[in-house]
């Protein structure tokens, strides 16, 4: 297991602008019931609306005996300054909360049965991650994303 003390980060004390802008992301999914391995590879985009951003992403997904087009949309509010966000379903439900000011967070999320326990990491200005561990009656998985700054995109605080 990796000693997340040891990873290299950055602090982020504007979370609003770090994240606004195009990503690349790969995603790997590994379902430990069903001893499948899933992969995705699109974009992800943080749009700026008002004072929050929308976050909606596109890719392709393999994972079982699925391969096909998968997308993923949120709200992402920043009702308490710019350095903590408040993550939201497209409907308005609360997912979790975001802080990555000291380069690093850990949320968690209750669905039904179901617990998902996230951790994030900003590595530099182009460079992110998110570990999803989701248990429950019927759910063992783990989902990593990679997110990688698409080329031509700024990061005002990055100059």
């Amino acid at each position: 297991m990796i000693d997340e003390r040891q990873i290299e980060r950055i602090r982020v004390p504007d979370l609003r602008a770090y994240l606004s802008g195009f990503w690349q992301i790969d995603r790997v999914f590994l379902d430990r019931h069903r001893s499948i391995r899933g992969t995705m590879a699109g974009h992800a985009h943080f749009a700026e609306d008002g004072d929050s951003l929308k976050y909606s992403e596109r890719g392709s997904l393999s994972f079982g005996d699925y391969e096909g087009d998968a997308e993923q949309h949120l709200g992402v509010e920043f009702t308490e300054g710019v350095a903590r966000a408040s993550v939201c379903f497209r409907d308005g439900r609360p997912f979790y909360s975001l802080d990555l000011s000291e380069g690093w967070s850990v949320v968690s999320h209750v669905c039904g049965a179901d617990r998902y326990e996230g951790r994030f990491f900003a590595f530099d200005h182009l460079h992110w991650q998110s570990t999803w561990e989701v248990s429950g009656p019927r759910k063992n998985l783990q989902i990593v994303t990679q997110y990688a700054r698409r080329s031509g995109q700024k990061l005002a605080e990055a100059a």
